[in-house]
């Protein structure tokens, strides 16, 4: 009787502590929940518009919407102030934007609206994307979702009334920049009067890529619903790359695909950080639920209007961590620690004209992204020697080295194409990145790609013509020559002799 009485006190005493433990972590001060904000609640949001300075804008409440994925609720918002008229409005790459009222965070700026006013966005409560740190399971939206004003009621935005917000993620998303609003959504069964919502991270910028690679890169990523444009440079990542965490709520922040030679990057900005964790963009980039992107710092030139959606002009910096969440409320990561990337180094050379050209890199691992970029990476090596698509022939020698060595792989192979000799040299590595990546049988890690390559503008291929032994009868062990007739591309019989091992135990 003793230890039943005693043990519900102790009971109560534990659930309580639990109860005021989880009130503590909701009622957290620094931040503000939806339930407390009111339309007509003002406040200021920080990010950075030029160089690395964090500049603040004015933002006004006006109510909520239903979210999308995970994200219960978004807050639409109207901003105002010196800021954002010289940047004509919320500008790509301000999607991070931490938006305080008084000292207390509420969230991130996450979206604007396809050929709306550009001062009027949406807000990613805080609570969410903090969530973003206790992910484990996969979660992807990538259907389109559409979201009524609170209270049914609808809103006005330039004298226009809408009563609605869609959120599309796919090729819908990449076009929606120039779509008049509601354009894409007739074919859905959903009427006009919809506010077409876009993610304001900057396009992914593609640096070192020639106009072919770089057309295949922006329809392989436009496929994945994410937008790509041209840009300068990129930074480069080695093992004795610094890694320098200088960030706070505001700073802009970048995200890489692909680094070195060839580039593949985006910026957004920083919403939050604390125990050298951060969440950030207030969006998904790829929808691709755990990840492992490298995070970068980045620099903004300038902040330029447009008749479209305003855009930041930036660059990816140093290295400074790691992205392991990219979900519906944005990316998480932590700083300090980067991810294990692919190099890719590529060799070719032109042995008509002595063009020689190297081209060295680094790809995330991404058992749906790497095989194409790696590829990607390969013919522009064989484009910038070649300077031209069309007929040729290539010898291609190239190893992929993993970790245990258990699958690693060293081919030769000689390729000839009447149009497109690159196109068609890639085929084999690309065959087999995809096959170790997405085996069924064991997770196996690639640890680097070498690609040497001799290219000619000759037809070095040939028929067989005939093939034979001398001997009638062979025994289990022996060796034999086969005599091989080749028939060159116009030109004379050529015979060459492959000695062939009869294995010991094959049958008499």
């Amino acid at each position: 009787m003793k230890t039943k009485i005693t043990a519900i006190p102790m009971i109560a005493v534990l659930l309580l502590a639990f109860l005021a433990a989880g009130f503590t972590a909701k009622a957290d001060a620094r931040f503000i929940g939806i339930d407390e904000i009111r339309p007509g609640m003002r406040g200021k949001a920080l990010t950075v518009l030029e160089g690395t300075k964090i500049e603040s804008f004015g933002v006004e409440i006006l109510g909520l919407t239903t979210g999308t994925g995970r994200v219960g609720s978004l807050i639409l918002i109207r901003t105002y102030g010196p800021a954002l008229r010289e940047s004509g409005g919320i500008a790509s790459g301000m999607s991070g934007s931490p938006v305080f009222i008084g000292n207390r965070l509420l969230g991130a700026i996450s979206y604007t609206f396809a050929n709306a006013d550009p001062s009027y966005g949406l807000v990613t409560p805080i609570a969410d994307m903090l969530a973003l740190w206790d992910y484990q399971d996969d979660y992807m939206d990538d259907k389109m979702a559409l979201a009524e004003f609170a209270g049914g009621q609808s809103v006005s935005i330039a004298g226009q009334s809408y009563r609605g917000i869609s959120f599309g993620y796919g090729q819908a998303q990449a076009n929606a920049r120039t779509q008049a609003p509601g354009q894409e959504l007739t074919a859905l069964g959903i009427s006009y009067g919809i506010l077409k919502a876009i993610p304001v991270t900057a396009p992914v910028y593609l640096s070192g890529f020639g106009q072919r690679t770089g057309s295949a890169i922006k329809s392989f990523l436009g496929e994945k619903g994410v937008s790509a444009a041209a840009s300068a440079t990129t930074p480069v990542l080695n093992s004795s790359t610094e890694i320098i965490a200088s960030f706070e709520p505001g700073s802009a922040i970048g995200l890489q695909l692909m680094i070195g030679d060839l580039g593949i990057s985006s910026i957004g900005t920083l919403t939050w950080m604390e125990n050298g964790r951060f969440v950030a963009f207030g969006h998904p980039v790829l929808s691709k639920g755990n990840v492992a992107l490298l995070a970068t710092g980045a620099k903004v030139f300038r902040t330029i209007s447009s008749s479209a959606v305003p855009s930041k002009l930036a660059i990816n910096t140093q290295p400074v961590g790691i992205i392991t969440q990219d979900r519906s409320a944005g990316l998480a990561g932590r700083f300090g620690q980067l991810p294990a990337m692919l190099p890719v180094e590529v060799q070719v050379t032109d042995q008509d004209t002595g063009n020689k050209v190297v081209l060295k890199s680094s790809v995330i691992l991404d058992s749906d992204l790497t095989p194409t970029l790696a590829a990607m990476a390969v013919i522009e090596g064989l484009d910038r020697a070649l300077d031209r698509v069309g007929a040729g022939s290539a010898r291609i020698d190239f190893e992929v080295l993993t970790a245990g060595a258990r699958a690693d792989l060293r081919r030769q192979n000689l390729f000839y194409h009447r149009a497109d000799v690159a196109g068609v040299a890639i085929m084999d590595l690309l065959g087999y990145i995809n096959f170790l990546l997405q085996n069924s049988f064991e997770e196996v890690l690639p640890l680097a790609v070498n690609v040497s390559a001799v290219v000619c503008d000759d037809n070095l291929s040939a028929v067989i013509a005939d093939a034979y032994v001398a001997q009638d009868t062979v025994l289990p062990g022996a060796e034999v020559d086969l005599s091989v007739l080749l028939r060159p591309y116009r030109g004379s019989l050529t015979k060459i002799t492959i000695p062939i091992k009869i294995p010991e135990n094959a049958l008499p």
